[in-house]
Protein backbone atom coordinates (compact mmCIF):
# COMPACT_ATOMS: atom_id res chain seq x y z
CA UNK A 1 0.00 0.00 0.00
CA UNK A 2 2.50 2.45 0.47
CA UNK A 3 2.55 3.39 4.15
CA UNK A 4 5.39 3.66 6.49
CA UNK A 5 4.41 1.69 10.22
CA UNK A 6 6.07 1.33 13.29
CA UNK A 7 8.04 -1.32 14.47
CA UNK A 8 5.12 -2.93 16.44
CA UNK A 9 2.75 -2.51 13.57
CA UNK A 10 5.28 -4.16 11.90
CA UNK A 11 5.77 -7.12 13.26
CA UNK A 12 1.97 -7.33 13.35
CA UNK A 13 1.59 -6.76 10.01
CA UNK A 14 4.10 -9.88 9.29
CA UNK A 15 2.32 -12.35 11.17
CA UNK A 16 -0.58 -11.86 9.11
CA UNK A 17 1.99 -13.96 6.26
CA UNK A 18 3.31 -12.47 3.12
CA UNK A 19 0.16 -13.79 0.77
CA UNK A 20 -1.20 -10.52 2.69
CA UNK A 21 0.85 -8.00 4.23
CA UNK A 22 4.56 -7.32 2.91
CA UNK A 23 6.75 -5.27 5.36
CA UNK A 24 10.48 -3.74 4.28
CA UNK A 25 12.92 -2.09 6.94
CA UNK A 26 13.85 1.07 5.64
CA UNK A 27 17.24 0.58 6.47
CA UNK A 28 17.93 -3.17 6.39
CA UNK A 29 16.04 -4.47 3.42
CA UNK A 30 17.06 -3.76 -0.64
CA UNK A 31 14.38 -1.35 -2.20
CA UNK A 32 14.10 -1.83 -6.08
CA UNK A 33 12.88 0.96 -7.97
CA UNK A 34 9.06 -0.21 -8.03
CA UNK A 35 8.84 0.02 -4.38
CA UNK A 36 10.51 3.50 -3.74
CA UNK A 37 7.91 4.23 -6.73
CA UNK A 38 4.85 3.37 -4.54
CA UNK A 39 6.09 4.62 -1.45
CA UNK A 40 6.34 8.09 -3.59
CA UNK A 41 2.69 7.73 -5.12
CA UNK A 42 0.84 6.35 -1.99
CA UNK A 43 1.28 7.10 1.14
CA UNK A 44 -0.34 6.65 5.33
CA UNK A 45 -2.97 9.48 3.99
CA UNK A 46 -3.79 8.17 1.10
CA UNK A 47 -4.50 5.33 1.93
CA UNK A 48 -6.76 6.20 4.81
CA UNK A 49 -8.56 9.03 3.02
CA UNK A 50 -9.20 6.29 0.53
CA UNK A 51 -10.42 3.11 2.92
CA UNK A 52 -12.50 6.36 4.59
CA UNK A 53 -14.35 7.01 1.28
CA UNK A 54 -15.00 3.26 0.77
CA UNK A 55 -16.69 3.27 4.46
CA UNK A 56 -13.98 0.86 5.89
CA UNK A 57 -13.63 1.49 9.56
CA UNK A 58 -9.84 1.81 9.55
CA UNK A 59 -9.48 3.20 13.42
CA UNK A 60 -11.75 0.60 14.94
CA UNK A 61 -10.92 -2.81 13.09
CA UNK A 62 -7.49 -4.33 14.10
CA UNK A 63 -5.24 -5.46 11.13
CA UNK A 64 -6.28 -8.66 11.62
CA UNK A 65 -9.44 -8.22 10.88
CA UNK A 66 -9.08 -4.87 8.20
CA UNK A 67 -7.27 -7.10 5.38
CA UNK A 68 -9.74 -10.68 5.55
CA UNK A 69 -12.61 -8.16 5.38
CA UNK A 70 -11.69 -5.03 2.90
CA UNK A 71 -11.86 -5.78 0.12
CA UNK A 72 -11.17 -1.60 -0.75
CA UNK A 73 -7.24 -2.62 0.27
CA UNK A 74 -7.16 -4.53 -2.35
CA UNK A 75 -8.62 -2.36 -5.09
CA UNK A 76 -6.12 0.31 -3.86
CA UNK A 77 -3.36 -2.31 -4.43
CA UNK A 78 -4.34 -2.92 -7.13
CA UNK A 79 -4.68 0.43 -8.57
CA UNK A 80 -1.34 1.72 -7.48
CA UNK A 81 0.28 -1.23 -9.16
CA UNK A 82 -1.00 0.50 -12.16
CA UNK A 83 0.43 3.55 -11.47
CA UNK A 84 3.74 2.33 -10.45
CA UNK A 85 4.14 0.27 -13.73
CA UNK A 86 3.20 3.26 -15.43
CA UNK A 87 5.66 5.65 -13.65
CA UNK A 88 7.98 3.21 -14.37
CA UNK A 89 7.05 2.60 -17.86
CA UNK A 90 7.34 6.75 -18.34
CA UNK A 91 11.27 6.06 -16.23
CA UNK A 92 12.37 3.45 -19.26
CA UNK A 93 11.37 5.87 -22.12
CA UNK A 94 13.42 8.83 -20.74
CA UNK A 95 10.37 10.69 -19.54
CA UNK A 96 10.25 12.40 -16.43
CA UNK A 97 8.66 10.15 -13.54
CA UNK A 98 8.34 10.31 -9.48
CA UNK A 99 12.08 8.61 -9.22
CA UNK A 100 13.52 11.78 -10.70
CA UNK A 101 12.35 13.33 -7.43
CA UNK A 102 14.81 10.87 -4.84
CA UNK A 103 18.09 11.99 -4.56
CA UNK A 104 20.91 10.07 -5.47
CA UNK A 105 22.26 7.58 -2.76
CA UNK A 106 25.26 8.00 -1.26
CA UNK A 107 28.78 6.17 -3.36
CA UNK A 108 29.31 3.71 -0.08
CA UNK A 109 27.20 2.81 2.68
CA UNK A 110 29.95 4.46 4.60
CA UNK A 111 29.70 7.87 3.11
CA UNK A 112 27.29 9.28 5.55
CA UNK A 113 28.30 6.92 8.64
CA UNK A 114 30.49 8.36 10.64
CA UNK A 115 31.78 5.86 13.57
CA UNK A 116 32.11 7.35 17.39
CA UNK A 117 35.56 7.53 18.74
CA UNK A 118 36.44 3.93 20.29
CA UNK A 119 33.59 2.01 17.78
CA UNK A 120 35.35 -1.14 16.30
CA UNK A 121 31.91 -2.24 14.42
CA UNK A 122 32.04 -2.85 10.39
CA UNK A 123 29.76 -1.72 8.62
CA UNK A 124 28.75 -3.83 5.84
Amino acid sequence: HGTLVCLRCAGRHRTLGVQVSRIKSLTMDAWEPPHVVGMLLSGNHQVKTFLRRQRVPVPELKIEELYPRARAAEVYREELRKQVSLEMDKGDRGVACVLDQVPPLPASPTAHHKQPPGCTAQVS
